[in-house]
């Protein structure tokens, strides 16, 4: 895992902040150009989603205005033997990587490795009642409820899309975090045609 990745996740999940406002992340060359700060070995685990985790609070300015905050940190599902780690990577103020194990997700590396017809694999906050998903192409969505780090079972639950059998699929989704974990968890689902939302409770 390298930081020019991480960079790129943290700009995918704030397309709305400039260079300017994640430029503290990194440190500039001699040049005036961005250079690596740090690296994270990640071992035989493979990547299997990331999403932006929740944001700080923004600080107030001098006059009073809410000064605009940058992520905080991504949120990357990682395999971990059949399981999927969630796992929270911030950089800290001297750009050195920060990763902490939050949750598990039982079996879903298992899964997500057979599922030939996926169009995502998303992950949202670990202690909401669904907490990772896997949406196939047509006819199914996979969700699943996270465990504590180290946990071995969980729940899941197969929803079934409804979606026209002559249209073309499903063209990506995403996971919204709820408010607080016992609030329902919302999934959108993107088609040609429309914007699909599901919600669990």
């Amino acid at each position: 895992l390298q930081n020019s990745w991480l960079f790129i996740m943290l700009l995918q999940g704030a397309a709305e902040h400039s260079l300017a406002d994640v430029s503290g992340l990194w440190k500039a060359g001699p040049n005036g150009s961005l250079t690596q700060t740090d690296s994270l070995a990640c071992g035989s685990h493979k990547l299997l989603g990331a999403t932006p985790a929740p944001q700080r609070t923004a600080a107030t300015d001098g006059e009073g205005t809410a000064a605009k905050a940058h992520p905080a940190a991504v949120l990357l599902g990682l395999t971990d033997d059949v399981d999927a780690a969630m796992v929270r990577v911030a950089v800290g103020a001297d750009g050195r990587i920060e990763a902490r194990h939050l949750a598990t997700v039982p079996a879903l590396g298992y899964v997500a490795a057979g599922k030939v017809q996926k169009r995502a694999v998303l992950f949202g906050m670990p202690g909401a009642a669904v907490s990772a998903a896997i949406v196939e192409a047509h006819a199914y969505g996979f969700l699943y409820k996270a465990v504590p780090a180290g946990g071995r079972t969980g729940a899941n639950a197969i929803l079934r899309l409804g979606l026209p059998p002559d249209g073309l699929g499903v063209l990506g989704a995403a996971l919204l975090p709820p408010a607080s974990p016992a609030s329902p968890t919302t999934l959108l689902v993107l088609t040609e045609t429309a914007v699909h939302t599901f919600r669990w409770c």
